[in-house]
């Protein structure tokens, strides 16, 4: 091998170890952004579990229980509004048969 063909091989060999160098430096930030990555993936992982936890606490116990609430409250006002009709109808029931009383005794 003569001077010429050495010096071209040593000027590849450096641009070889140029790109090799800068491969291992990308190959790094790589599995920099890659743990990353995981760990954040880890975190949404979690909060996607924490979610549904959530979710099916509402949907077995929190919602049925507010529409039982929501139809009790719905049957309440009903129930007053009987108790009135009731009071109202006695009312009128006791003032006929007080009138029919009267009438009677007289």
């Amino acid at each position: 091998m003569g001077d010429k063909e050495w010096q071209d091989f040593m000027t590849d060999c450096k641009v070889y170890k140029e790109k090799v160098d800068n491969l291992v430096v990308t190959t790094r930030e790589q599995e920099k952004r890659i743990i990353q990555l995981e760990k954040n993936n880890t975190k949404t992982d979690y909060q996607y579990e924490e979610i549904m936890r959530t979710l099916n606490k509402l949907v077995e116990t929190t919602i049925p229980n507010l529409s039982k609430e929501i139809q009790e409250i719905k049957e309440k006002p009903v129930k007053r509004y009987e108790t009135v009709v009731v009071g109202i109808l006695a009312a009128i029931a006791g003032g006929i048969g007080t009138a029919i009383v009267t009438l009677l005794l007289k």
